[in-house]
């Protein structure tokens, strides 16, 4: 019998609360008709905050994803060997950066020998601006990366025709290219068209062998993979000199599974310093870069965004909330009869209060629902033109709306609870 009791007063206390918010949503949709202007103007100040906070939120959230995304393809136990740090310390003297020799491709082949700690190791350098030629059709802008043979080891790559060099074709280097999907998509009419044809770059005639799948934009790491083709890099360094500091010589180190990149890292650092010849008091001549600098870099500088970002968000709640708390203020006042009948007819004061605070909730998650889609809007204009992906995830949607309920908690509790106080002879009297 206890458990049928039970039963019933949980069933009860459910259509109790369904009914008090179903009055509160009912009067604050009452009072965005019966006073429009008011009522969206003292809305716009949680829009308007709502929209600041749930924006950032976004772009950084877009922005580390679309870091994780370009990391993804190297892997997370990746190191690149370069003359320049990603990152500057300020209290590095910049001249010795200038005069550190240039990493070569010697360095790697005595490092290949001597270092066992890598699962993979490639060379890689690169032309920027160059032109590439198919018949009539040309296109410009272009970036030629030569690389060895261990490559792909490192880099997930992946084809939408054709295929990567074989060790014979690099080691000989022999006059193949692989290209970015937009490029082979400005040469020929499909990337499987390209296969087996020849394109002029850099004065000499080159065999499409593959055609990359579409990368899209990598915003901040490397350059765009869509517009940069592939050649072995025995047949660059056969018509440049790789040295110079124009071809941005890099090693590309990838660790054994297992091991972390501190190690790897710990133990690169006393592989090159060997490589280099230098001496126990001898500085560093080289840096050794991790992918994961870049997100570093942008969680400090969105975290000062995100601290401004509040204070800008602050000021509009701030607003917002005194103009909803002024709403709910007036229709305490307007309803005050209401008020009356319903305690006389046996209202407890919890039921008047939690239905006015119902309302106060409703409003700011009015308002922060129109800041959400503001920002769901801009977002799908912007990624028509932007390189990086805007993408409203539900959780932000969601602390969006958490933000709009506590800001409808704060401002409508003072004018709730003069509601559920009132006293019902005197609330039925000031109506007549």
């Amino acid at each position: 019998m206890s458990t049928l009791r039970q039963k019933h007063y949980t069933k009860l206390k459910i259509s109790v609360f369904l009914a008090i918010m179903g009055e509160s949503l009912r009067f604050a949709l009452q009072n965005i008709r019966a006073n429009m202007l008011r009522t969206l103007l003292s809305l716009l100040g949680v829009t308007i905050g709502v929209f600041c906070i749930i924006s950032i939120f976004t772009l950084v959230d877009s922005l580390e994803m679309n870091i994780r995304d370009s990391i993804s393809k190297f892997g997370d136990n990746v190191i690149f060997v370069h003359k320049w740090p990603w990152a500057f310390s300020s209290e590095y003297p910049w001249w010795k950066y200038v005069n550190r020799p240039e990493v070569s491709y010697k360095d790697m082949v005595i490092l290949q020998k001597n270092f066992k700690g890598a699962e993979a190791m490639s060379f890689s350098a690169s032309l920027a601006g160059e032109k590439l030629t198919a018949g009539a059709n040309t296109t410009e802008g272009i970036s030629v990366s030569g690389i060895t043979e261990d490559y792909p080891k490192i880099v997930n790559l992946t084809y939408e025709a054709g295929r990567y060099f074989s060790d014979q074709e690099s080691q000989q280097g022999d006059k193949v290219i692989v290209l970015g999907y937009d490029v082979a998509k400005s040469l020929f009419k499909t990337p499987e068209e390209a296969i087996d044809k020849n394109i002029e770059v850099m004065k000499r005639q080159l065999r499409v062998i593959g055609v990359l799948s579409k990368q899209g934009k990598a915003l901040g790491i490397g350059s765009d993979q869509d517009k940069q083709v592939l050649v072995p890099f025995n047949l660059m360094r056969s018509l440049y000199d790789i040295s110079s500091k124009t071809f941005s010589p890099a090693i590309m180190v990838k660790g054994k599974p297992n091991e972390s990149l501190d190690q790897l890292e710990d133990d690169l650092i006393g592989a090159m310093r060997n490589v280099r010849r230098l001496g126990p008091w001898d500085e560093d001549n080289f840096a050794l870069n991790r992918i994961t600098i870049f997100t570093d870099l942008i969680t400090k500088m969105f975290g000062k965004i995100n601290f401004f970002g509040w204070i800008i968000a602050g000021f509009s709640i701030l607003v917002g909330g005194f103009g909803i708390a002024n709403i709910m203020f007036v229709s305490v006042q307007e309803r005050t009869p209401i008020i009356g009948i319903q305690k006389s007819l046996g209202a407890k004061s919890y039921f008047i209060l939690a239905q006015f605070l119902g309302e106060s909730v409703f409003l700011c998650i009015i308002g922060g629902g129109i800041g959400i889609l503001l920002i769901f809007i801009l977002s799908l204009i912007l990624n028509l033109v932007l390189p990086l992906q805007l993408v409203l995830t539900f959780k932000n949607a969601m602390i969006g709306i958490g933000i709009s309920s506590a800001i409808g908690v704060i401002s409508g509790y003072i004018p709730s609870l003069r509601a559920a106080k009132m006293d019902p002879i005197e609330a039925i009297r000031s109506g007549m």
